[in-house]
């Protein structure tokens, strides 16, 4: 039975996501070692290109692995998407212990005196 089309490109995704990180490249170092758009690698490593097969052998040859190897099981399985990591909880604050600062109240401007 054939794996569907999209899950091995999900694989083959996640895959070169693993290769990237045994090399230690950012994304953007692995698009200009294949002189892609930063966008397109991306697009790759979540599996929503399909892509030829001139290209996979472009592929193995930035990465110097067999293009068999391109096609190995991923090493892991949840691979995160790219942008901006997880926003981490402020520390707590004590708010019983922080000062309020002092502001004035509305329309308690000084007056002036009548002409």
């Amino acid at each position: 039975m054939q794996a569907p089309v999209s899950r091995v490109l999900s694989d083959f995704g996640r895959r070169l996501v693993d290769l990237r990180r045994e090399r230690g490249w950012t994304q953007q170092e692995a698009a200009e070692n294949l002189g892609w758009p930063v966008r397109d690698y991306r697009a790759a490593e979540l599996g929503d290109r399909n892509l030829r097969i001139s290209t996979l052998v472009d592929v193995s040859v930035a990465f110097d692995v067999p293009i068999a190897e391109l096609f190995a099981r991923p090493l892991f399985h949840d691979v995160r998407r790219p942008g901006r990591p997880p926003r981490t909880p402020a520390p707590a604050v004590n708010v019983a212990a922080t000062p309020i600062p002092a502001r004035g109240r509305r329309g308690t401007a000084p007056k002036r005196k009548p002409r």
